[in-house]
């Protein structure tokens, strides 16, 4: 008995140590911006919520006679407070920052501009009755505002008041900012559903149930009895739903099934199959987070493939589980290693994976900060954070913030990381700064280095803003790709890179980002010798050097190539006897089933690719096309939500390139 008590006082007094309660002092003012004049008995709201979201505190008060505030809470964990001031000279104003017990004070100056009437974003929006994919939106924002930005959530933009926007088939979350440089900010998002037309699209799935046996399954779009014909290797054609094909040998295999319903709608689906050697009907695999209140708290979860039946866990510790996705408490600090075991009689799964996983205090921890555009919250900005292995960025994390800037990265491991922002397409400011690396600088190599041994978050990332160029008698414009084979004359388009112009010591004149076809330009570009290069977490790369003067003022037509080892930099070259070919790809965003549809004003012979975004294959198949349209059909449910390439290329070096979002 004295013993469990003695462990439960020991349990009482670690959890004690781990979270003692401290004070955040807030405090603030109320300026106007235009008179520098304070803002008296102004509405001030303050609520403090941890990083996941959690209310801790909440209060409203007023400022005093010369525009001051302040107010005091208690906790035991970090969060971010959120400070709104309302008044009927301004509307309401607001701004997000962090607290965390090595950074218990928070100051702020919220300022505003009086006189100016409070903008409110709103829309609404109509389907077209003809074609229900046809979205027609009407803004019915009030107040005064000098800009306006619809964020289709496909990807585009645009910035008129009332624009018509055709959608693929899926959901999308629309939102429209409203804004003017110095005054009113306001954001609506909605949800719109694009329902899919009735279409009678087949498709099949197959898994292997045999070594070279292949069992295949059929299914329809089409709500009406459906007849399926397959066409298998060497020419052998079979007819039915569901079968199953004993294959000559492993290897990759191109099948094509023919599905025709009883109202005569026909469709074609062309799929690859790998056959294996011996059948792998499950891998072993999970990933774990520590809690953020409790480090030797830990969140397991199942990442295993295939039919599985049941899951053993072996903590390493003396403790087990038998359930998919445990928590486990473990007793001390230390490295243990976990062992996930999985099995199913019925398909012959049997597998087992191990990782060492560290526990306690000292292991992870927290970067938060806030993103600002000049001295204000940046709206809409994504922050990539990078691990420093062996002198080298390694890609560890991104966070989206929203309009206040705020940035989270947690249970990161000890060690040095770099910080870069951008902002989106949908942030009024964007184009106006720089992809900025944290302390203000455009370039990876000089960005500061951030040796986590603790938490830092109360980081304040100013982003860089982008120089002028004004009057300047030059240009210079090209187009930017992603090289994956040596031999193609035309590769994957780098779309939304930043590309900066810079003099010899290093300062940016001007910073653009690629079109989604990998263009960019530069106007107004001031006589001198610059140098040009796309700025790429990780690549040390020589730029290009430029000359513009009054007897050469234009630079057009550059081809810059991203390959792995560094950047190379040439000028295209234009063949007018080239077969064309155009292509598109539907519905666009997917969920996994999609369309290609390549037009070729001659027959033909070409090669597919389906490329990921850093440039991997990821699929490759021949296929002969006859002059006009050419409508082929794809399966590639298990790739993961992100952006792909379509890339058709004739034996001619005719070259079309498509990008293929994956819901």
């Amino acid at each position: 008995m004295a013993k469990k008590v003695l462990i439960v006082l020991m349990l009482m007094f670690s959890s004690w140590l781990m979270a003692s309660p401290y004070t955040v002092y807030i405090k603030g003012v109320v300026i106007d911006t235009t008179s520098g004049d304070a803002v008296p008995g102004a509405k001030v709201q303050i609520i403090a919520r941890t990083t996941w979201g959690s209310l801790i505190y909440s209060n409203t008060l007023q400022t005093d006679r010369v525009g001051h505030f302040s107010d005091l809470f208690y906790t035991d964990i970090s969060g971010f407070v959120r400070i709104t001031a309302t008044d009927s000279s301004f509307g309401t104003v607001d701004t997000l920052m962090t607290f965390s017990i090595n950074q218990p004070s928070v100051s702020a100056m919220i300022q505003v501009v009086r006189g100016i009437d409070p903008c409110i974003a709103s829309f609404n929006w109509q389907s077209n009755q003809t074609d229900p994919q046809e979205i027609q939106f009407t803004s019915t924002s009030s107040g005064t505002f000098t800009k306006i930005l619809y964020d289709f959530g496909d990807g585009t933009t645009d910035s008129t008041a009332n624009p018509i926007h055709r959608f693929a088939p899926g959901s999308y979350n629309v939102c429209l900012t409203v804004s003017t440089p110095m005054g009113c900010f306001d954001k609506r998002c909605e949800t719109v559903q694009i329902a899919d037309p009735v279409t009678c699209e087949v498709q099949f799935t197959y898994t292997q149930t045999n070594a070279y046996q292949i069992a295949f399954q059929a299914t329809t779009t089409s709500p009406y009895a459906t007849s399926f014909t397959w066409l298998l290797n060497e020419g052998l054609q079979t007819t039915g739903k569901v079968i199953t094909h004993n294959f000559p040998a492993a290897g990759t295999y191109s099948i094509t099934l023919q599905g025709v319903d009883e109202q005569g709608c026909e469709d074609t689906f062309t799929g690859l199959v790998e056959v294996e050697e011996q059948i792998n009907p499950c891998r072993a695999a999970f990933r774990y987070i520590p809690d953020p209140q409790n480090p030797n708290l830990f969140h397991f979860t199942n990442a295993s493939t295939g039919e599985i039946a049941s899951w053993s866990w072996n903590f390493g510790d003396g403790n087990s589980s038998q359930i998919e996705n445990p928590h486990h408490q473990f007793a001390a600090t230390g490295q243990y290693d976990v062992t996930l075991h999985v099995e199913n009689p019925t398909s012959g799964c049997n597998d087992s994976v191990t990782m060492p996983v560290d526990v306690g205090l000292g292991f992870y921890y927290t970067i938060a900060g806030q993103v600002f555009a000049g001295d204000f919250p940046a709206d809409s900005t994504q922050v990539d954070v990078y691990r420093i292995n062996d002198g080298a960025p390694q890609y560890a994390g991104t966070f989206t913030s929203g309009p206040y800037g705020i940035f989270h990265f947690y249970a990161l491991t000890t060690g040095t990381y770099i910080l870069k922002a951008t902002l989106k397409a949908s942030s009024p400011e964007y184009g106006k700064y720089l992809t900025t690396y944290y302390h203000r600088k455009a370039f990876w190599e000089d960005a500061r280095r951030i040796n986590l041994t603790a938490d830092s978050t109360n980081i304040a990332f100013y982003l860089e803003p982008n120089p002028n160029m004004t009057n300047g008698p030059g240009a210079i414009s090209g187009h930017i790709y992603y090289e994956y084979n040596g031999t193609m004359r035309s590769e994957i388009p780098a779309g939304y890179l930043p590309i900066l112009l810079f003099d010899d010591g290093r300062e940016p004149i001007h910073g653009v980002f690629s079109l989604e076809d990998g263009s960019f330009e530069f106007e107004d570009v001031p006589e001198g010798i610059w140098k040009l290069q796309p700025e790429i977490t990780g690549l040390s790369i020589t730029p290009l050097e430029l000359t513009i003067s009054s007897n050469n003022q234009i630079q057009n037509n550059l081809i810059v190539t991203i390959e792995e080892s560094g950047v190379t930099f040439g000028i295209g070259i234009t063949d007018p006897n080239q077969n064309t070919l155009q292509g598109s790809v539907f519905p666009n965003p997917t969920s996994g089933n999609w369309n290609l549809n390549i037009h070729s004003d001659q027959p033909s012979e070409v090669e597919i690719k389906m490329l990921s975004s850093d440039g991997r294959v990821l699929l490759s198949l021949l296929k002969k096309l006859s002059t006009g349209d050419n409508l082929l059909h794809f399966s590639t449910e298990e790739f993961s939500a992100g952006v792909y390439y379509v890339v058709v290329q004739d034996r001619r070096g005719a070259t079309s390139t498509q990008k293929l979002f994956f819901k």
